[in-house]
Parts: C-alpha cells; sequence; structure tokens
C-alpha cells in the first residue's frame, strides 16, 4: 500500500465556474494558501482544493512516468537497441516524483492541517479514492517505515512517535467511518443512458474505485478495531499521546531547496479528546455491527469526555448524532443514560463480569426505579441457570416477578412451584422485597402488590404459614382490619368453594385471568362470590343476604362491577314498574350479568340468565318482557354473527329469520313498543347476511336508517343479479352514503324514534359511527364488494388522482363526480381501511380485495406492505404460482404498480423483471434499462438473471457489465442467455413454457421475500 491512484474525470462535484484562483498559483506564492483559506467563504473551498492539487499531481506523475520509459525505450541517440533475457532483466526502480508534485501533494496535505483532519467534513467534499490518496501521502511523510504494515494488527501503538501515533490511528478512523458510511442509504447517481463506444462512465469509475477501497477495508476490519482499541488503552494508562500536524510543519520544495519538515510545529491533542473521537468511531461500527451494548458504552464515554472539552483542538463530534445513538442503544437495551453518575445497566455489566456479585441489590433498586427492561433481567436470569448460580437465580427470579407485578402483567401460577418447596430464607427474601417496593410504590402499583399477595395466601399451602409471615412484617401495615382479620384465618382452602359454580377444579386457574375485583375484596366475601357466580338461585340468595342482612341498597351492590350495564330501555322499564326494590335489585343483576357474558362470548350463559329474567316478567309486565325477548334475540344473532354465521344447536334458520322480520315489522308500522337501535342493527346484518334482497327491497317507508340503507343495497343486489339497468339503483346507494359523509353527521341516535326524526333533517341516513359498525356486521361478499368499491371511488374521486385510483370489482357502477360537500377526506378513507381490514378477515384469501387493499397501501406510500398484498392476490388466485395469473388479478395497471413499489425501495434489478411482465404494448426497456444501470440496488441483483427471459434485456446485461468490468455478472447474464429453451426458433409451445417457469419462479422469489 504505497501508492494511490486516483481516478480521472468527475469526482462528485456539482459543475462549477473556473475557480477565481488556480492551483499553480498556489505553487509560485507560498503565503497564498494560507491567505485564500483564511477568507471568511474561500472559492475554491478547501475540500475542492484537495481534489484539485491531488488530480493535478497525479496527471504531472503519469507524464513523467511516460516520459521516462520512454527515454529508456529509446536510450541514447545513435544507439542500438540489445535485446536483454527476461530473466537478466533487473526489477525497474520506483520513480522519484519531482518537486512539483511533491509541491502539489503537500499543497494538499496543508489544507488537511488547516481543516485540523476533521474527517467529518473532508468526507462530505472529497471523494473516498482521493481521500485514500491524501492519507497515504501523509503518512509516507510521516510514519515511510509503517506504511506498508498499516494493516498488520500486530502493530504496536507503543513504537510510534507523537506523530506516527495520530497519523497512524487517524487512517484507522477513516477506515471504519468509510465501512460504517458505506451501509447508509445514498442517492443514486445520476447518469447518462448509454455512453459511446469505447468511452468510460467518469461515475462508473469513481463508484468502482470506492467499491474497492471499501471492500478492502472491511476485509481488513478486525486489524482497524484492534489498533483503535489499542489506543485507547494506551490513552487511558497515559501511554499514549498524540501530535496533530499543522500547515506549518510543511515548507514547500523549491528551486533551491528540497523543503524541511518541522515536526516541532504542531499542536499536542490531549488524551480526552483522543478517547472521545475514537470512541465516538467505534461506537457507530459497533452499532453498524448490532453490538449495541459496546456501542452503548463508547457512546457513553464519548458523551461524558465531550461535556468537559471546552475547545478541542481536534476532536468534532456530532451532537445530534451521538443523542440519536444513545437513545437507540438504550431503548434496544432498555437503560438510561446519565452521565453523572453510573446507570443500573452499567452496574449490572459490572457485577456481570464479578460473577454477579451484588446483582440481587442492584435489581431490588431497578423494582424501584424501573430503568432496566425486562428482556434484559430475563436474560440475566437465564444466563444464572446457564452458568449455575442456583442460589441467585432464585433470588433474581423472585426480582423479577415482583417487577411484572408492578407492571400489571404477573401470573402468579409459574411462581408457585418455586415457592411450594421454598425454605424459610426464600419467603422470608420475599417479604422483604414487597415490603421495599411497596413504600415507594404508587396507588395502582400498591393496589398491584396487594392483589398479588392475596393470591399467594390463597393458593399456597397452609404449611408455609406465608400468610403469619405477611403478618409479622411490615406489609401488615398496608392492610385495614377487615383483611388483617381475614389473613388470620387458617383455613384458606374454603376460598375456592365458589369456583364449582365454574366448573373449575383447581383455583391456580383462575389466575391466568385479570380479576374484575378492587384489592381489598377478598374472594370468599358475599361480594366477591356475587361477581363471580352465574347461578340464578345463588345470586338470589346472595342478594338477599347483602341487601336484608347486611343492608346494602342498590347503588352499593350495582357498583360492585363497573362491567354490570342494563340497557336504557330495559334500566327505564325497571324504574317505572311496580316491583318490590329486592326484585329490582335481583333482575337489574340478571341482566347486567347477561350483558356482561355476551360482552365476555359466552352467548349459552347469557341466554339462560335471560330467560329467568322473561319468565319472571311474563305475568308482570308486557313492555319488559318483550325487551327481554329482542335481548335474546340480540343473544343469537351475536352467537351466529360471533361463529361466521353458523347456527349453533339450539338456533334455528327459519325461527331467527321470522323473530328478525317481525322486529322490522313493528318498525315499518311504527308501534309504541319498538325495538331498540342495537337489535334492530343486528337484525338487519343478519338479513343481508342471509341474502334476503327480495324482503329487504319492498321495506318502503320505515323511516329507519338502517332499515333503509339495507333497503338500498339490497335493491341494488337484485338487480345486478338480474343483469339490469342499474344506473339509478347505484346513484341511490351513492347519495345515501354520500349523505353520511357530510358535514355534522357524525352524531348518534339514541333511540330508533330519534333516527326516523332524522330522516326528515338534512342528515344522512345514519351517523358515521353506525355505519361504520352495520359495516362490520356484513359479512356477506357482493355486499362488502359494493361498498368497498363505492368509497374507494369517493376516495378517487376526491384526490383527483386517477393515475392512483383504486380498482375495484364493481367501480364502473359509480358516478365519476361528487355534487355535495364532504365533511373530510380522511374520514372517507379511514371508512375505506376499516372496511377493506374487515373483508379480508371475513375472506382472507379474496384475489379483488387483496388488490384493493395493495392499491390503497400504494397510494399511501407503503410500497412494501403493498407489494406483500399485491403478491398474495396473485399466490391465492394460482396456489402459489402454479398456473398463469389470470388477468383480471394481474393486469398490466398491477405489473405498473408493481414496477412503482420497486423502484421506490431501489429494488431495480425486480423493476426490470418486471417490465418483461407488461402484456399491452410489449416490454418497457426504457424503465428495464434505467433500473439496470442504478447504482444503488436493494435486490439480489444477478440471482434474477435466470428470471429473465427477454433476449434484449439479457444482451443488454452483458454488454453493460462489459464495460463496467464486472466479469462475473456478465458471466451470469451470458448463463441465462444460453438456455436453449430461450432459442427464437423453438416452437411456440416450448417458448411460452419458458416464459411461464421464469414468471413464477421469480413471483415465487418475491413472495418468499414479501411475505416471508
Amino acid at each position: 500500500m504505497t501508492d494511490a491512484q486516483i481516478p480521472k474525470g468527475n469526482q462528485g462535484m456539482n459543475a462549477v465556474s473556473l475557480p477565481n484562483i488556480s492551483w499553480f498559483e498556489f505553487i509560485l506564492n507560498k503565503n497564498l494558501l494560507k491567505e485564500h483559506l483564511d477568507q471568511e467563504n474561500p472559492d475554491p473551498t478547501p475540500c475542492q482544493l484537495i481534489i484539485q492539487f491531488l488530480q493535478q499531481a497525479e496527471i504531472e506523475m503519469a507524464a513523467l512516468i511516460q516520459a521516462t520509459n520512454e527515454k529508456k525505450t529509446q536510450g541514447p541517440p545513435g544507439a542500438i537497441p540489445i535485446p536483454v533475457n527476461k530473466v537478466e532483466e533487473a526489477e525497474p526502480k520506483p520513480i522519484e516524483p519531482s518537486k512539483k508534485v511533491r509541491a502539489l501533494r503537500l499543497l494538499a496535505i496543508k489544507v488537511g492541517c488547516h481543516l485540523r483532519w476533521n474527517l467529518m467534513a473532508m468526507e462530505k467534499g472529497v471523494p473516498t479514492p482521493i481521500l485514500q490518496a491524501l492519507l497515504i501521502h501523509l503518512l509516507q511523510i510521516c510514519v515511510p517505515s509503517v506504511i506498508d504494515n498499516i494493516h498488520n494488527p500486530d502493530l504496536e501503538v507503543s513504537g510510534l512517535s507523537e506523530l506516527g501515533f495520530f497519523v497512524v490511528h487517524l487512517f484507522h478512523r477513516w477506515c471504519v467511518r468509510s465501512v460504517v458510511r458505506d451501509s447508509f442509504p445514498t442517492k443514486p447517481v445520476k447518469q447518462g443512458f448509454m455512453g459511446m463506444p469505447g468511452q468510460v462512465d467518469p461515475a462508473i469509475v469513481m463508484a468502482q474505485a470506492t467499491d474497492t477501497i471499501i471492500r478492502k477495508f472491511k476485509e481488513e476490519l478486525p486489524a482497524s478495531i484492534t489498533f483503535l482499541e489499542n489506543c485507547l488503552q494506551a490513552l487511558e494508562s497515559d501511554h499514549g499521546t498524540a501530535r496533530l500536524p499543522m500547515p506549518d510543519c510543511f515548507s514547500l520544495p523549491s528551486e533551491e531547496s528540497e523543503g524541511q519538515l518541522l515536526w516541532g510545529n504542531g499542536l499536542d491533542v490531549s488524551a480526552q479528546e483522543m478517547i472521545c473521537q475514537i470512541c465516538f468511531d467505534l461506537g457507530a461500527l459497533y452499532f453498524y455491527k448490532s453490538d449495541y451494548r459496546k456501542a452503548y458504552e463508547k457512546f457513553r464515554i464519548c458523551k461524558q469526555l465531550h461535556s468537559k472539552l471546552k475547545e478541542p483542538v481536534y476532536c468534532r463530534i456530532d451532537v445530534d448524532r451521538l443523542r440519536g445513538y444513545l437513545t437507540s442503544c438504550s431503548s434496544l437495551l432498555g437503560v438510561t443514560s446519565d452521565a453523572n453518575q453510573p446507570s443500573l445497566f452499567d452496574q449490572a455489566e459490572a457485577a456481570r463480569k464479578r460473577d454477579f456479585k451484588g446483582i440481587v441489590e442492584i435489581l431490588c433498586e431497578d423494582n424501584l426505579k424501573q430503568e432496566l427492561d425486562m428482556v434484559y433481567r430475563g436474560n440475566l436470569q437465564d444466563e444464572l441457570l446457564k452458568r449455575g448460580f442456583t442460589d441467585i437465580h432464585v433470588s433474581v427470579y423472585l426480582c423479577n416477578v415482583v417487577r411484572t407485578v408492578l407492571e400489571g402483567k404477573a401470573l402468579v401460577s409459574p411462581i408457585l412451584d418455586t415457592l411450594k418447596n421454598a425454605d424459610t430464607y426464600i419467603l422470608s427474601f420475599l417479604i422483604d422485597l414487597l415490603s421495599n417496593v411497596m413504600k415507594g410504590s404508587s396507588v395502582l402499583q400498591r393496589s398491584n402488590l396487594k392483589c398479588f399477595i392475596w393470591h399467594l395466601i390463597e393458593l399456597l399451602p397452609p404449611e408455609s404459614a406465608f400468610s403469619q409471615q405477611v403478618l409479622s412484617s411490615d406489609l401488615a401495615s398496608y392492610f385495614n382490619e377487615a383483611e388483617i382479620a381475614e389473613l388470620a384465618v387458617d383455613d384458606i382452602d374454603s376460598n375456592n368453594m365458589y369456583l364449582q359454580d365454574l366448573g373449575m377444579e383447581e383455583a391456580t386457574n383462575m389466575t391466568s385471568y385479570p380479576s374484575t375485583r378492587e384489592s381489598s375484596y377478598n374472594m370468599s366475601d358475599v361480594e366477591g362470590q356475587l361477581l363471580a357466580v352465574y347461578d340464578p338461585k345463588l345470586i338470589k340468595d346472595l342478594l338477599t343476604e347483602m341487601y336484608e342482612n347486611r343492608g346494602l341498597n342498590r347503588d352499593q351492590i350495582i357498583s360492585l362491577n363497573e362491567n354490570w350495564q342494563v340497557p336504557k330501555e330495559l334500566r327505564h322499564v325497571l324504574d317505572l314498574d311496580k316491583l318490590r326494590e329486592f326484585d329490582r335489585i335481583y333482575l337489574y343483576v340478571l341482566i347486567a350479568k347477561a350483558r356482561h357474558c355476551m360482552d365476555l362470548r359466552i352467548y349459552e350463559r347469557a341466554r339462560q340468565l335471560f330467560h329467568v329474567v322473561s319468565s319472571v316478567m311474563q305475568d308482570v309486565s308486557y313492555v319488559m318482557a318483550k325487551h327481554v325477548g329482542w335481548q335474546i334475540l340480540l343473544t343469537e344473532l351475536s352467537q351466529v354473527s360471533f361463529n361466521q354465521g353458523a347456527l349453533g344447536d339450539q338456533i334455528s334458520l327459519p325461527d331467527i329469520l321470522m323473530q328478525c322480520k317481525q322486529c322490522l315489522t313493528l318498525i315499518r308500522l311504527g308501534q309504541d313498543i319498538t325495538p331498540s337501535i342495537e337489535v334492530v342493527e343486528h337484525c338487519t346484518a343478519f338479513m343481508c347476511n342471509v341474502g334476503e334482497w327480495n324482503y329487504l327491497s319492498d321495506l318502503n317507508n320505515t323511516a329507519d336508517g338502517f332499515i333503509e340503507f339495507s333497503r338500498l343495497l339490497a335493491t341494488l343486489i337484485k338487480d345486478l343479479a338480474l343483469q339490469k339497468n342499474l344506473r339509478k339503483q347505484a346513484r341511490d346507494l351513492w347519495d345515501a352514503v354520500l349523505g353520511i359523509y357530510q358535514p355534522g353527521n357524525a352524531k348518534r341516535p339514541q333511540t330508533t324514534r330519534d333516527s326516523a326524526m332524522r330522516r326528515d333533517q338534512q342528515c344522512g341516513i345514519l351517523p358515521r359511527d353506525l355505519f361504520l359498525s352495520f359495516l362490520h356486521r356484513l359479512r356477506e361478499p357482493t355486499a362488502l364488494s359494493l361498498l368497498t368499491s363505492l368509497l374507494a371511488k369517493m376516495q378517487s374521486i376526491l384526490k383527483e388522482d386517477m393515475t392512483g385510483e383504486i380498482s375495484t370489482e364493481y367501480q364502473h357502477l359509480w358516478p365519476s363526480a361528487i355534487g355535495s360537500p364532504v365533511a373530510s377526506m380522511s374520514a372517507i378513507e379511514e371508512s375505506l381501511k376499516s372496511i377493506l381490514a374487515h373483508s379480508l378477515r371475513v375472506c382472507p384469501s379474496r384475489p379483488a380485495w387483496l388488490r384493493t387493499q395493495a392499491d390503497v397501501c400504494l397510494a399511501e406510500g407503503a410500497h412494501s406492505t403493498a407489494m406483500r398484498f399485491y403478491l398474495e392476490a396473485g399466490l391465492v388466485a394460482t396456489d402459489f404460482f402454479t398456473c398463469p395469473v389470470p388477468r383480471q388479478v394481474y393486469d398490466d395497471t398491477v405489473y405498473r404498480r408493481m414496477i412503482r413499489c420497486c423502484q421506490q425501495m431501489q429494488c431495480h434489478t425486480q423493476v426490470a423483471v418486471l417490465c418483461q411482465f407488461l402484456e399491452d404494448g410489449g416490454p418497457d426497456y426504457t424503465t428495464a434499462f434505467k433500473a439496470l444501470q442504478e447504482r444503488n440496488v436493494y435486490d439480489a441483483m444477478d440471482a434474477y438473471y435466470c428470471c429473465i427471459w427477454d433476449v434484449s434485456i439479457l444482451e443488454f446485461l452483458v454488454h453493460l457489465h462489459g464495460r463496467k468490468g464486472q466479469m462475473d455478472k456478465r458471466q451470469a447474464a451470458l448463463r441465462a442467455l444460453s438456455q436453449m429453451d430461450l432459442n427464437s426458433n423453438n416452437p411456440d409451445q416450448i417458448q411460452r413454457r419458458a416464459v411461464h417457469v421464469r414468471k413464477a419462479k421469480f413471483l415465487r422469489a418475491l413472495a418468499k421475500q414479501y411475505l416471508g
């Protein structure tokens, strides 16, 4: 590594006019460089001067080498050349650079010294090959003996002078930074379409030289890391010092003198600056290599030292980037960074190095501060178990359990196995641990801890005497007198009796579910039992105990569970009817428990409770009995919807259809007693799902939003099947949905009468929230497709972007303009995404819906997600591409949108392959050739060449790689081109099969990439 070749041509600088000062003027006037660089905005800039000096030095050196070689070949005048045996030829001596070349190189070095060797600034303005040449020339001048062993991992730091220490460390710093910078995505260099034959593209030459350098640096990266780590050790032990070369250290050669090197003019760099700068670059490298623990340590040291530097001579840190690195490492490791004192993460890491000495105390402190992430704490626990630290492992496990309890995530069951056979020391440790945490806990955390303690007392065997230890500790002060009295009861097993009603065998089965009671309740209390039992007789007995013996009123009983909610119409009837107060409470609790069971999807039990209420009210209140009957119908409809349309053993389709029609008839006739909005919504949705289009289309003049919307939808679907003229029906449904999205149409009506009153106002037939709720109850494919198509058409019109129009099945039905104002386009977008997500849950393998979802993702700029849905649509339509994709699934529009996605993700080889798939007009060669010339490509590149069947694209690849000198990729293209089935003389059947095989292979490769 004793020479540096600089590619000629464009080095990535923007086109500028001729500089105000030419390079040769700095040779003639030795003071001109300092005067020029001291200006506020020098033109040319320092980086441009480095490029000019080194390029001109390369030109002069090439001319000198050519002249010397010609002189050797010709010899003196009149001489006859004598042939020399090749074996006897001596190896030619290297040609020494002239004074002009050395002066130009020294000028470039003086500019670097003026910049204080700020690599951050030089990397932005100087191309990598030229910056490499600059640093090599600096090494040749300062440490000529080290230049050949610069990448030797055994290079000793102690054997270098102060100047050599700085120069060698600077070179390795640049190697590390170059590898990291190469991993960042960069904007592709704009290139011409095709160069002239024989012409070398300067951008390609510079890119190839950069790639070669980076590849070399990656191979020698361990040596650079080792040297920089050794530098840190030397600096920390005060055995390493550095001196920064300055412009006055170098004097230019002249005709009379050879120039001098005055190292005494350099600047001493403090160890703090050197450590800070090296730690930042090493931290960035470790972060690039995903070694986040080492990266965090380096960045933490860098931050501590940088805050102490007042006027740094050499250290240049991007503070924003450092803060971002620290934030990322902290998030990934689950730590918080504090420059003033060691963090708990640092203390934990130090404890790991000391065989986990003191780790339990650190975790106990973290239970209060909650700095460490649970993933990190879990890794510590696993490491202890692997390394055989059994005693410490149990303590760490208990610390982690308490931490999860504070977060409200702990389950009691896993810890029981540990505590059942635990000795007195382990139980005492857990008691102390809970006591310390309880002191600094919030109200919610204290509630979680008390609930956790109650569970342990209930589930641990009596011989463990855990409750007695709790009573004798500081934990007793956090329980009231009633709770302490319960803790003193020895027979804890009686607490599990109430679970028999739930059909559960052991109390531990309940510990995996969240408790709905307050932590102050014990489940052996009457209140606790009322919360858990569902047998009507037991509920009545418990209510008798609470109401008559304890004197609790209705509000106190109902407030036991916040999830106990009674529908408004039932609550209104309960308050009006002349019932005994106890009977009103009993019915209220039964209805509330039934509704709670519906929310929990325990439909059979909800139906049983409602039947009990119905039998009680049958002879008491006709209105109440009707409403309870509708609640039973609602339960059955909810169960059918939850079972994806399947009917249970106790549900008959004719019976449920008859009951739904009776409900809708009451609304249509305008009776005084009508079902609630919730019941009407479920009834109309069920009628749509079973395809009762004839019945629904005849429901005129109902003045109910759900029924009217269902009628419009049914009319369109019925005529769609009959292939009639659909313009009027489609327009009616379009206007109805458009009215829903008018401004001020978001309020939900309280009753069906309020819904009827909306029809007389200038509002939509349904509020937006009820409309979306109704859409989510639909499961009929045609209805979902029509409504998806309608909303997609509205969104495309409002966006006024016809190129990004969302493709759907029935988009030809809808108008091409929106006449009335719309509340917001975002409301329509959210509705479209919502119904699409629901539709794909109903039928995940419908290609049309998958394609629509892909178009929506593409419109939002989610290109990777869009590709996933495009590929999924083709995959389900062809059974993983075992047959050609139908045109109605993949047409040219889809292919062009897939090409757009790949372009945005810079997968340019995939773009070129997809350009072959276009059928109307043939392959898009312009897009394909441009994509293949892109510099930054993030796909498998030449691995896709076997999927190309277009001979023109393959020939272009052979020429392109040959021009770039990429022989291995050129051979890959030649192998693909020489396949026998691509011969143009083959029969059409063989050619079609060749295309199909390559299409299927490529699409499967994309599916594996994007679908995982």
